[in-house]
């Protein structure tokens, strides 16, 4: 990154101060076993899954998440909740508490519920997302 930098500076002839930052983002290391019971607690209650590729892999941005889940088993779900605005924006805020936005924020809380409840009766299905988490961090 550092060479980037220095190269623009040298092709464009400006200055530039920079630094970088003391606490990094790491990447989101997804527990495949928690997508899974994620995925299938949300459709039980509604949740419609795109299949479009393209939507499926977009990039989402950094977010803290990445360095929680170097740590624990860990899903990062995101929901559409009727509207086009980009996140981080006063339009997102407005929506994000409007009325049309509750069903679809309603039902990720169940599906978050559910699988959370799924984990808590099933010792064997936690001790299963441990070892995925174990194995994925390792490969990681």
């Amino acid at each position: 990154m550092e060479k980037c930098v220095e190269s623009a500076v040298e092709a464009t002839g400006c200055k530039v101060e920079y630094e970088f930052s003391e606490h990094p983002y790491s990447a989101m290391l997804y527990n495949n076993t928690l997508c899974e019971l994620y995925e299938k607690n949300a459709s039980s209650v509604g949740v419609e899954f795109s299949m479009d590729e393209s939507v499926k892999q977009s990039p989402l941005g950094s977010t803290d998440m990445g360095n929680v889940s170097t740590v624990v088993p860990s899903i990062h779900p995101c929901f559409h909740m009727g509207t086009l605005a980009a996140n981080h924006t006063t339009d997102f805020t407005t929506a994000a508490g409007s009325p049309a936005a509750q069903p679809f924020t309603l039902k990720q809380g169940k599906a978050l519920a559910l699988t959370a409840l799924d984990i808590y009766q099933s010792p064997d299905l936690l001790q299963k997302i441990k070892q995925d988490f174990i194995t994925d961090f390792e490969i990681f």
